[in-house]
């Protein structure tokens, strides 16, 4: 349209920019030769050339196929299962075709119930959990672990894990120090006889052996 109109403005005839092979007197020339029908064989008249012989055939490569491409809705001839296509549901709740149960709609409601279910039971599989691991955590009496640590001079590190609830006061601190001193001789009467010479905790527990007689005789002479 916007060509059409650009030759008017220009007072031109559109028509005139028409190619000869649209027009009508073109396609009369072009249909006015008519092709008559071709008599029998019979009545060819025969030629002195050779006769025209087919093309040879050219084996390609690959294994020959033997069957044809089927269609989308065909069936196959030696087919044992049937597609989805060509295959009839019947719902096993309602026993009605056209629909399985998987795709039933009352099966909504089921799959709801059933999510529902799944995380009731998880919520109950989470407390259970976590009731466990805090009765794992909760001790009756207080445990006493020692460490002992070679920083030039050997030091000790004693780390305590009070039961939930109890705590240490000022009063029972007195008698923490003397259950750690007696676990530290029973420690040292049992490995004393298996270190090695050479092994700086030998000589700690040495010292502490040697360090006891002496406190006890000590409070001996306070009293």
């Amino acid at each position: 349209m916007h060509a059409i109109s650009a030759i008017y403005w220009r007072h031109e005839d559109p028509l005139s920019y028409v190619h000869d092979h649209y027009k009508k007197n073109t396609q009369k020339k072009i249909w006015q030769n008519v092709i008559h029908g071709i008599r029998m064989e019979k009545y060819w008249n025969k030629s002195e050339l050779p006769l025209l012989l087919p093309p040879k055939i050219v084996k390609q490569a690959g294994r020959p196929k033997k069957l044809r491409y089927r269609g989308v809705s065909e069936i196959p001839a030696n087919a044992r299962k049937f597609t989805r296509i060509h295959r009839s549901y019947t719902c096993t709740k309602f026993k009605q075709q056209g629909h399985s149960f998987k795709t039933c709609d009352t099966r909504a409601g089921l799959l709801a119930k059933i999510q529902k279910h799944n995380l009731n039971y998880q919520i109950v599989v989470n407390q259970q959990t976590a009731e466990n691991q805090q009765t794992e955590t909760s001790v009756d009496v207080l445990d006493i672990q020692t460490e002992f640590v070679d920083n030039n001079e050997v030091g000790e590190r004693i780390m305590t894990q009070e039961s939930i609830g109890q705590q240490i006061n000022m009063d029972n601190i007195e008698q923490l120090l003397a259950n750690v001193r007696t676990l530290k001789q029973h420690y040292a009467t049992k490995l004393i006889p298996h270190m090695h010479p050479n092994d700086p905790l030998l000589h700690y527990f040495q010292s502490e052996n040697q360090e006891q007689p002496q406190q006890q005789q000590a409070q001996k002479g306070k009293n």
